[in-house]
């Protein structure tokens, strides 16, 4: 059963004041021992060797249509960062999870943008950010 809106809170409020190590790194940056656990978020596999993965969180990536808006420039990259927040406020309690592991230990989200500027595990590092209140150590270790 998925918690209700205050037991997210609750979360947040037992988490404030931690410190996380949540971060942000492209694939092809090399992997380091400071990444910890290492976390592909990207609806599919990418071609490209992604080194070490400790996981994939399919669920945190855009969606397959808002990707495909993107690339057919239906809409612009701002409209689909906006578009991707809005998803990623349906997956709170998956973000919730992330951001109680990056308090215990060092996360590093891995993605395939090649636009370092439109990066969406900045995104996802954002949002878990403000459902918990803290900041992140190192948001973007690229």
């Amino acid at each position: 059963m998925r918690p209700g809106k205050e037991d997210l809170a609750g979360t947040a409020v037992r988490l404030a004041g931690k410190r996380m190590e949540l971060r942000a790194k492209s694939i092809r940056a090399a992997v380091s021992l400071t990444d910890g656990e290492r976390l592909l978020l990207s609806r599919t596999r990418p071609r490209e060797n992604a080194g070490r993965l400790d996981g994939w969180e399919r669920d945190l990536a855009p969606s397959a249509k808002l990707d495909f808006a993107l690339w057919r420039h239906w809409i612009t990259p701002r409209e689909h960062a906006s578009l991707f927040v809005g998803e990623l406020w349906s997956h709170a309690h998956q973000l919730a999870l992330l951001g109680a592991r990056a308090s215990r230990h060092p996360v590093t989200l891995i993605c395939a943008c090649s636009d370092r500027l439109r990066c969406r595990c900045d995104l996802v590092v954002e949002m878990v950010e403000r459902l918990h209140g803290a900041r992140a150590a190192c948001a973007a270790g690229r």
